[in-house]
């Protein structure tokens, strides 16, 4: 479908709004890939800019001064148009650009370099461009850098987007969780009125003498207590066992006497041994002299207020711990899983960039898209309200849908050998060689289906059939059948089979574990996609799920070709100290900063880390935050305050919440990754 340039750049610039930046001021984490940048490339200016329909304001910017100037004359009007590196080696050489006022003024460009930043739905929002004010060319590895950290910009934006809209949905929870909880106690509190009203039609009254001698009580006082006349005359106060909730018996009833207590809760214990809340309320009399020769107590039983009150103090803390537990799950479930995940994906990238051969590519690709997937369904499932809530956004790429196939049976194979269970797959010749919609959410469902298959079959064999079930002039319908030989699902459980936590029986779930959520992500995805899924089964023969998804019709017809990474070397050679207790995060760091032709000495944890400190200077140390013996934050402050170092402190972290960064800094550490 062609698109006008009026609604490109519409979209475009919906696209910008997206990322909710239009008035924000200049942000650390873009100071730090544009210092990147300028360091790489060896320029003394560097901009990260975004452009509206008027405007070019900087996100970040090195060696220059101003934050926003008209787009009409600027370089970076002509680099978001494109979609490569947009290179001018010498202005003065350019017709285009020999007037243009950055040339003949300020900042007096003559090299200028840049790399439109491009959203995942394809639109250029912004620029990282690089400045010389003499001619030069970039070399290939530089170019190579400058397209690489422009990808950082962007994944940076699409960070910043994710965790706004995470933390509107679990501020939305918070806040429906409160609500909840309010009605809860408006309710107890309604409740406590009328137990009130209708306690207060009853008062018992008692009156003492000044040492605290019974004179007389009503029969409400007589009956709440459970004694007779007779059996409480002359008694004296402490029958009645009487404290309040911050005096004892003793203490109470000398302020009482002394006419410092007009009205307490008071704890009093009955004939039976039990023990009821009053509140109490007191008046003394005195003779001529002031000499207190009576008190009053007016009583009302409150127990069930007291009770009342004390459950409602309950459910406030409750929802104030479920505030607590959200923000230390979120960050223990980030860092415990996205660690390794990122360990994984880190080697495999690493791996991809060595001498392989084509089989061995081959494998390298399937374990980068087996933990592409399985750190998007983490991220899904560590708040499935996400789905619920409609905030599960769907990518729309061309993509080999039979290559999809095909790693997900080279992914699922190794479980079915385990088993020695045969894993086929069929295509059917009229699908086409390319569709466009979201590979990554097609292989989480083929992979929890097939996984599912594998899991539940003792023998025979998993099938994988794919055929095209329906055609329009736009789109592609395919459908995609599991069917195995397992154990199968009652009749009576597959109604339900695809609700959360349902498995097909108590036995299943002893046998084979799981939580029940997988064929409920699987439906919700696959509906988010427009398709549906049914289910067929037999129990005792085996079971067949169907589902359909229409895809889009594409005209792409070649796979993007892997790149390997280029090598960038900094100007000099730097120490740097990584403090950092995974063994695997020890090892990638230690591969790739070896790379950059720095060198890198590792500490198991903060304690090792502050001995090696004092025995070496260091460039830069890199801070884990979750550490034994010493965590980031205690190591951070001993750097500072104990050994009286100002060295750079980087913080690196899987933690990705909100206030994470600021902590760090204020703990003395400079950046945060």
């Amino acid at each position: 479908m062609h698109h006008s340039a009026r609604e490109q750049e519409t979209a475009r610039l919906q696209a910008l709004l997206d990322y909710n930046i239009l008035d924000t001021p200049q942000e650390e984490s873009f100071d730090s890939l544009a210092r990147l940048a300028a360091h790489v490339c060896e320029v003394p200016i560097v901009f990260i800019s975004m452009l509206d329909a008027e405007r070019q304001w900087h996100k970040a910017r090195i060696g220059a001064e101003g934050s926003e100037v008209p787009r009409e004359h600027t370089f970076c009007d002509h680099t978001i148009r494109q979609d490569e590196l947009f290179e001018i080696p010498d202005s003065l050489s350019d017709e285009r650009f020999i007037d243009n006022p950055f040339v003949t003024g300020e900042p007096h460009i003559r090299f200028y370099a840049g790399m439109p930043l491009r959203s995942p739905d394809g639109y250029n929002v912004g620029t990282l461009c690089v400045v010389d004010k003499s001619p030069r060319e970039l070399n290939s590895a530089q170019k190579e850098a400058l397209r690489t950290i422009a990808k950082q910009v962007v994944l940076q934006l699409e960070l910043r987007k994710r965790n706004e809209k995470l933390s509107e949905a679990l501020t939305k929870l918070v806040e429906e969780r409160i609500h909840d909880t309010n009605v809860q106690l408006r309710a107890k509190e309604a409740e406590a009125d009328y137990l009130l009203e209708a306690l207060n039609k009853a008062n018992a009254t008692v009156e003492f003498d000044a040492a605290g001698k019974i004179l007389q009580a009503n029969s409400n006082f007589l009956k709440l207590v459970g004694y007779t006349p007779e059996e409480i005359a002359d008694c004296h106060w402490e029958k009645l066992n009487c404290c309040s909730e911050a005096l004892d018996q003793e203490q109470l009833w000398e302020q009482i006497s002394q006419g410092d207590v007009d009205q307490e809760r008071l704890q009093i214990q009955g004939k039976d041994g039990k023990t009821y809340w009053v509140k109490a309320t007191f008046s003394t009399f005195c003779d001529m002299q002031g000499q207190y020769l009576r008190i009053l107590e007016i009583a009302q039983d409150i127990t069930r207020e007291m009770q009342a009150e004390q459950k409602m103090k309950q459910a406030k803390e409750l929802a104030e711990k479920a505030t607590e537990a959200r923000d230390s799950f979120l960050a223990n479930m980030s860092h415990e899983i996205r660690t390794p995940m990122n360990a994984i994906l880190g080697f495999t990238d690493l791996l991809s960039g060595t001498d392989i051969d084509e089989e061995q590519r081959e494998y390298v690709q399937s374990v980068k898209i087996a933990g592409e997937n399985l750190l998007s369904i983490i991220n899904d499932i560590l708040d499935l309200s996400k789905i619920e809530s409609d905030m599960l956004t769907l990518e729309n790429e061309p993509f080999a849908v039979r290559k999809v196939l095909q790693n997900v049976q080279r992914i699922m194979r190794v479980k079915a050998d385990e088993k020695q269970l045969a894993l086929k797959l069929y295509i059917d010749e009229d699908i086409p060689p390319f569709i466009s919609g979201d590979a990554h959410r097609l292989s989480q469902v083929l992979i929890n289906l097939v996984g599912n298959a594998i899991k539940f079959t003792e023998s025979g064999n998993v099938s994988i059939y794919t055929d095209l079930h329906a055609r329009t002039a736009t789109q592609d319908t395919l459908v995609f059948r599991i069917r195995d030989t397992g154990i199968g699902i009652p009749f009576e459980k597959l109604k339900v089979i695809f609700d959360r936590f349902t498995q097909a029986n108590e036995h299943t779930t002893r046998k084979y574990g799981g939580t029940g959520l997988g064929l409920n992500i699987t439906r919700l995805l696959i509906e988010k996609q427009g398709g549906s899924i049914e289910v067929e089964s037999e129990e005792g023969t085996g079971s067949e799920f169907t589902f359909y998804i229409p895809f889009e019709r594409t005209q792409f017809t070649e796979e993007s070709q892997l790149q390997k990474p280029s090598e960038l070397r900094p100007a000099r050679r730097l120490r740097l100290l990584m403090c950092e207790d995974n063994a695997l995060n020890q090892r990638l760091a230690e591969i790739v900063i070896r790379q950059f032709g720095m060198e890198l000495d590792l500490a198991d944890n903060g304690l090792i880390g502050l001995e090696m400190m004092q025995q070496k200077s260091y460039d830069l140390v890199l801070m884990d935050l979750q550490m034994p013996e010493k965590d980031g934050y205690q190591t951070t402050s001993a750097i500072r305050n104990e050994l009286r170092s100002d060295v750079p402190i980087m913080a690196i972290t899987a933690h990705s919440l909100v206030g994470e960064k600021e902590k760090c800094l204020e703990y003395g550490m400079n950046d945060y990754i």
